[in-house]
């Protein structure tokens, strides 16, 4: 039985926007003034409206023309299994279980806006600010349905979007080998383990130090190998077990990029979907920046001033612009060369570069620059290289969260080039360079083996203020009540 209803067959592009953006307006209605909400509801429906317009019947992608049922049940198997097994909804172990649950746990039982009297970081009230585009639906149904469903309605959640991730990573890569395509996707990720294998027994010949097989283990399972977690690009299911609402919205975001940019060769759109990614990442917004600027100033720059952009597109960025504005500052931050001792940050921002996705960018370049996402790519390397030279946090999120959509790119062009080749021997040799990826996932699943049965409900949880005292931790939740949006465009 195929797929063939065009109703069925079209909506990829749109249901994937609707999506995206069901955060965003879960936001303006529930954070905003009235007379705000309204009008931001407005320009957000008529932006949605004329999204649809501009997808004209012959042009719309083909979700299902070369899928069965049971493809399609397929791939919807495997996204649930995919969230289950990264630990979305508490099954088993899921990387910062508590702050994930706090988020909900807050959304469900306080008023929107989040407000908290008491906090650990100053004597005046603070409010939620973070992004949280990836929380609110759950915490919306929550709030309707009680929170003991919370657990299911994420898995729920989640399990759509990976679902929608899974659909453009098969639309690009092309329709054959559904469980193959989705398994490399997943878990390819940098040569972590290649580099600390390599790099043990050098440190050992010529300063006679030998790691630590605790701290190789630690290394490798972070893919934090050059330099702590100063330099780090998480393999897709690495980060989906760690951060999920990094990681989701920025792949939707950026399959739509390509399918307007490549596909469609259209920039109406494109601010639109812009101003949807900030409430899921600031990071991936940054991240989505210079690819808006290279195509829009390159190819056609007037399509960047449709209703949909201007409208939609523009009250959206400044809405979030003062909402992120009001963030409490991070203390940690500066260039990399701040944090890596005497001169060895070049060496070492090269060697990163080239074992997380300069490899693979060698190994396949002729291939990429005959094909029709070489600008993608080549953006792509330019972007992930430059971000590396400076960090933000503890863990230096901007670098890992800025890179998704540069990394998302590079992986779907991988995925594709493993699915063409015919030479039997390129194709181990590429599928051996893939396996050893790998490695890092499996480390981390060993690092936690004992903590797999852990299960934890967002009932049970605490609020986000109550979970560490540390300014450094509480500093990235929080925004100020003297700030310009919680005095002119929030609910009180």
């Amino acid at each position: 039985m195929r797929i063939n209803s065009l109703k069925n067959q079209d909506l990829l592009s749109y249901w994937t926007i609707i999506y995206l953006g069901l955060p965003t307006i879960i936001f303006i209605i529930g954070w905003l003034k009235l007379w705000i909400a309204i009008f931001g509801a407005g320009c957000f429906i008529i932006s949605i409206f004329f999204f649809y317009k501009s997808l004209g019947k012959e042009e719309k992608i083909q979700i299902g023309s070369k899928l069965t049922l049971t493809n399609q049940v397929l791939i919807w198997l495997m996204a649930i299994s995919t969230v289950l097994y990264a630990g979305i909804g508490g099954y088993i172990f899921h990387g910062d279980t508590n702050k994930h649950f706090a988020i909900i746990f807050d959304l469900v039982n306080e008023r929107w806006p989040v407000v908290y009297e008491e906090n650990f970081l100053t004597k005046d009230p603070v409010f939620l600010d973070y992004y949280i585009g990836y929380y609110l639906p759950t915490g919306l149904l929550g709030k309707i349905f009680g929170i003991e469903n919370t657990n299911l309605f994420l898995i729920i959640w989640a399990s759509i979007g990976v679902y929608l991730v899974f659909r453009w990573v098969l639309i690009f890569s092309r329709e054959r080998l559904i469980f193959l395509s989705i398994i490399v996707f997943l878990l390819l990720g940098g040569q972590d383990f290649l580099y600390s294998a390599i790099k043990i027994p050098i440190k050992f010949l010529f300063i006679g130090e030998w790691n630590d097989p605790y701290i190789f283990e630690m290394e490798v399972s972070a893919e934090a190998s050059v330099h702590n977690n100063l330099l780090q690009y998480y393999a897709p299911m690495v980060g989906l077990t760690w951060a999920p609402q990094h990681y989701i919205g920025g792949w939707l975001a950026t399959s739509l990029f390509m399918h307007q940019i490549i596909y469609k060769k259209t920039f109406v759109n494109i601010g639109f979907i812009l101003s949807l990614t900030p409430i899921w990442s600031i990071f991936n917004t940054i991240g989505l920046v210079p690819f808006f600027l290279f195509f829009v100033f390159h190819y056609k720059f007037k399509d960047a001033f449709s209703l949909q952009n201007l409208l939609g597109g523009g009250f959206n960025m400044l809405i979030l612009f003062f909402y992120f504005q009001a963030h409490f500052p991070i203390e940690i931050t500066g260039w990399v060369w701040e944090f890596v001792p005497g001169k060895s940050w070049v060496f070492k921002i090269l060697i990163f570069a080239l074992i997380e996705y300069g490899l693979y960018i060698l190994l396949i370049h002729e291939y990429i620059l005959k094909s029709q996402f070489k600008f993608f790519v080549i953006i792509s390397a330019i972007c992930l290289l430059l971000f590396t030279l400076y960090a933000i946090g503890m863990f230096n999120d901007f670098l890992m969260r800025s890179g998704v959509p540069g990394m998302f790119v590079i992986s779907i062009v991988l995925v594709k080039y493993f699915k063409s080749v015919q030479q039997k021997k390129l194709k181990i040799i590429l599928g051996f360079v893939i396996l050893l990826s790998c490695i890092p996932y499996l480390f981390l699943r060993y690092r936690v083996k004992d903590r797999l049965a852990e299960q934890e409900r967002v009932e049970n949880s605490s609020s986000v203020v109550n979970i560490y005292e540390d300014a450094w931790f509480n500093s990235q939740y929080l925004g100020r009540s003297s700030s310009v949006f919680y005095k002119y465009f929030s609910k009180k």
